[in-house]
């Protein structure tokens, strides 16, 4: 071997012990720099094949619509009905029909019955009509009204419980068959109270014209039933001449008070006359309170003596 050929082969071991030296600095350097790299960013910090996925952004949740509860449709709940009362009675030859009903066929059917019974021209109908009147059925009153016809002063009133007959009779057959066939007349209770006397009373129109069994409802000007009845039988004794139609009270409460409601009842009095077809239009009406009394002393006899309606020819 020359001598160049063993200075190659030296230089060439001197480049391989430094290249071997280079390769392993290399290494060791890139060991330290991934070790910096792992403790500053974790062990994923140098994954090139890794994507760190970014937190999505906090969106706070949609603020729910809110709940629209519809309003209840308020409940409507329909009045109670009230109880018809009706009251027919007659005065002198006219049949008059009181009371209020539901409706106008209700009014027209009792109309009818009258009518077809006593005559068109003898019936006078002061029925009124209201809604919150409960239904009265009309189907046996015509018969009713058959039964009726031969009293001359029968009144005839009407409620839901029972119809109530009031009136005299002379003639005791006639009595007799009435009280058999009112029960079955109508479905509800018929509380008869028909008088039988023996004769047909004879009208006292000193007595009519001082009127003091007319009824009005306590401390008030309101007639009551009975009492228009008694006020009707006053037509047949009222000629063409003018009235003062004068109330009176008895000494119980205030004077003063006693005074204005004697005039009050004298004016009802005047306008029931008026609704039962009497021209009033030339009657006057007076109050005289307690000041002229027919009985002294206070006791119930007395009372009743003085709460009086008196019609004074003018």
């Amino acid at each position: 071997m020359n001598r160049i050929d063993v200075r190659s082969k030296e230089n060439w071991k001197r480049f391989d012990f430094w290249a071997v030296i280079i390769c392993i600095l290399l290494l060791l350097l890139m060991f330290i720099v991934w070790k910096a790299g792992a403790g500053f960013g974790g062990e994923n910090c140098c994954n090139d094949e890794e994507v760190v996925e970014q937190a999505a952004p906090i969106v706070a949740p949609p603020k729910p619509e809110p709940v629209v509860i519809p309003e209840p449709e308020p409940v409507i709940v329909a009045a109670p009905k009230e109880d018809y009362s009706l009251n027919f009675f007659r005065a002198g030859d006219n049949i008059v029909l009181e009371g209020t009903v539901a409706d106008e066929i209700t009014r027209d059917g009792i109309i009818f019955d009258a009518q077809q019974r006593f005559g068109k021209d003898n019936v006078i109908s002061n029925l009124k009509i209201a809604d919150n009147i409960a239904e009265f059925d009309t189907m046996n009153l015509a018969g009713m009204f058959g039964q009726l016809s031969d009293v001359n002063d029968f009144r005839l009133a009407i409620s839901p419980e029972k119809w109530s007959v009031f009136g005299t009779v002379s003639n005791e057959g006639l009595y007799n068959n009435l009280r058999a066939n009112f029960s079955g007349t109508v479905d509800t209770l018929v509380e008869n109270q028909l008088t039988l006397v023996e004769a047909a009373p004879v009208l006292n129109c000193e007595l009519q014209l001082s009127l003091n069994a007319v009824e009005f409802a306590l401390s008030s000007a309101e007639i009551t039933d009975a009492g228009k009845q008694a006020i009707a039988q006053v037509m047949l004794c009222l000629s063409n001449n003018s009235y003062d139609i004068v109330g009176h009270t008895d000494a119980s409460g205030d004077a003063d008070a006693n005074q204005a409601l004697s005039l009050a009842r004298a004016t009802a009095v005047r306008n029931y006359l008026t609704s039962l077809g009497v021209d009033t239009s030339a009657y006057t009406v007076t109050g005289k309170g307690e000041s002229e009394p027919l009985a002294e002393g206070r006791s119930l006899e007395a009372d009743n003596r003085n709460r009086r309606v008196e019609f004074k020819p003018l």
